[in-house]
């Protein structure tokens, strides 16, 4: 018997908890929000609040976002080959969103080379030549 009323204060604190959590869940940027908030040097949610923010068309806020992930994988205590994705990821996340804006930064040469340097098999398409030397070029 003691048994029983044990478990069904369990299950109806899980409850509580649960029902608190819900709301978290509501999109995106909520679920990765929190989890910042709880977590904030994990670099892996703020790479996907950066991406919702893009997606909601926040792009200046997912800009900014990128960017501090940048510095927070640096010094997040990571495995080295995760650290090197997220930055990656990042990198190609900035480059995209200065492309698509038709925009030159001063920080493009920067992030193409440092995307290059982690993974060059990303710009190995036709038409693409390492030169060593990055042209921005304005359609």
């Amino acid at each position: 018997m003691r048994a029983k009323i044990v478990v069904v204060c369990l299950l109806i604190s899980y409850a509580f908890i649960t029902a608190s959590l819900v709301p978290a869940w509501q999109n995106n940027m909520t679920l990765w929000s929190r989890v910042l908030v709880f977590s904030p040097s994990y670099p892996r949610a703020a790479v996907n609040l950066g991406q919702a923010l893009a997606v909601d068309g926040r792009l200046p806020e997912a800009v900014m976002v990128w960017e501090q992930t940048r510095v927070i994988s640096k010094a997040a205590r990571m495995p080295e080959r995760e650290r090197q994705l997220v930055l990656l990821v990042v990198e190609l996340n900035l480059i995209n969103f200065f492309a698509a804006k038709n925009v030159y930064d001063s920080r493009l040469p920067e992030l193409l080379t440092d995307a290059w340097e982690r993974a060059p098999y990303v710009f190995n398409a036709p038409g693409v030549e390492a030169t060593g030397e990055w042209r921005i070029i304005k359609h």
